[in-house]
């Protein structure tokens, strides 16, 4: 069984999603894994109206802001995407949700970086805050830990 397969069918990872979106108030989120190659992000467990649309879909790391998140391996945030140039709506038009705000972490484990954890429309009218940001990478190393105990 492949990372990807068990990081999909682990309830423990999707409840750690579903509090790292409820305690930074994002009515979305996902984590997505890097390719073995690292050239790719695949989605394996989200949160989302468009689920069934994101679970599977892989995007490239040299595109939008959870790839520039991972490639720096430091967080992300944009409160207004629409002004953001790194931001990259095909996940959006391919889904069909609607992307406004988001928050993007990567999931490091030492000097590995296994993919990242995003947090998408903030329910606070301001958008995503600072505080935000750094509660999303607490919860962030917790998933990353709790990936690396999957093998």
């Amino acid at each position: 069984m492949s990372i990807y397969d068990m990081a999909s069918a682990d309830s423990a990872l999707r409840q750690l999603l579903e509090d790292a979106l409820r305690a930074v108030g994002a009515t979305e989120g996902s984590i997505l894994l890097l390719s073995e190659d690292g050239k790719r992000l695949r989605f394996v467990v989200s949160h989302s109206p468009v689920a069934d649309r994101l679970l599977g879909h892989e995007q490239d790391i040299e595109q939008g802001l959870t790839g520039l998140s991972v490639r720096s391996r430091r967080p992300v945030m944009a409160n207004d995407v629409e002004h953001e140039k790194a931001f990259d709506p095909s996940v959006d038009m391919r889904t069909g949700g609607t992307t406004r705000s988001i928050m993007a972490v990567p999931l490091l484990i030492a000097a590995r970086c296994l993919g990242a954890l995003t947090a998408v429309n903030a329910a606070a009218p301001g958008g995503f805050s600072q505080a935000d940001l750094e509660q999303c990478a607490r919860f962030g190393a917790r998933i990353a830990e709790h990936l690396g105990s999957l093998g």
